[in-house]
């Protein structure tokens, strides 16, 4: 937490002399000082509607996947002021100041759906990083739809998100998920399985913010078509207090074997 406290200085500090909103072109890009310019694009996939925030940033700098790890803030998006929820890819981990995060660094489409029309109001926060943390405020328009190369992109965006329903399209599966050890000090084991060799696998977990989720130990087994994660975990203050125990929390798992395919899951630890 001490770390925290000293790099969201940092990044506070890094907001003078930015421009909050960016300046706008003809093309819908907003300009953030010279780190990231963004906009908001629309293209019809499969006869739906499918909005996303496009953001470029320069070399070095990146944003935030919807649990940022231990430093930084997500992209949030509201429509006419009503918030919506992105369908965030997967994303990359990072390490930021001796800090595990997780985002997403050069050209990024963040799909989200909405009941609405061209025209409507578009808010997005989110913060960028390189060697300061700023965080902006945009606000655009939803514009028409179109097809093309923003089609196909934003099609590549949508096949980058986890399978919520499905196996990721490469027999991806969740078969057992357990907690270990004393209250305090226990471990989160997620034995998982693949229709290939999960060597490149890797394992993301969010849950109540109490839990703080180390990076997962990958174990291979079953000539690599199995793995076992090792997740260590560590309670904030709030969490020793109440004496937090991993049993009987619902976590949230994002499985990936590294090749392309990532499936999400929301598990309850017997």
């Amino acid at each position: 937490m001490k770390k925290l406290a000293v790099l969201m200085a940092v990044c506070f500090a890094g907001t003078m002399g930015a421009t909050p909103a960016g300046a706008q072109d003809a093309s819908g890009w907003l300009a953030h000082d010279s780190h990231v310019r963004t906009r908001i694009v629309a293209a019809d996939v499969k006869g739906e509607t499918v909005y996303g925030w496009e953001a470029e940033m320069a070399p070095g700098w990146k944003t935030y996947w919807r649990s940022p790890g231990e430093a930084g803030l997500p992209v949030t998006v509201a429509v006419d002021g009503n918030p919506v929820e992105p369908l965030y890819p997967l994303p990359h981990r990072f390490e930021l100041f001796g800090l595990v995060t997780y985002g997403y660094d050069g050209r990024l489409i963040l799909p989200f759906k909405a009941d609405a029309a061209a025209g409507d109001a578009v808010s997005v926060g989110f913060m960028v990083c390189k060697d300061i943390c700023i965080p902006y405020d945009g606000s655009y328009s939803l514009p028409a739809t179109e097809g093309g190369a923003t089609a196909i992109r934003m099609e590549a965006a949508l096949k980058a998100v986890p399978d919520r329903d499905g196996d990721g399209g490469a027999g991806l599966e969740i078969s057992k998920v357990q907690a270990t050890g004393q209250v305090g000090h226990e471990r989160l084991i997620v034995t998982v399985r693949g229709a290939d060799a999960l060597d490149a696998a890797d394992l993301l977990v969010e849950g109540d913010e109490a839990i703080q989720f180390g990076v997962a130990e990958r174990r291979l087994m079953e000539g690599g078509m199995a793995a076992r994660f090792v997740v260590p975990t560590a309670l904030t203050r709030a969490g020793e207090k109440a004496g937090l125990s991993l049993k009987g929390q619902t976590v949230r798992l994002t499985f990936t074997d590294g090749r392309g395919h990532a499936i999400d899951r929301s598990i309850a630890i017997p």
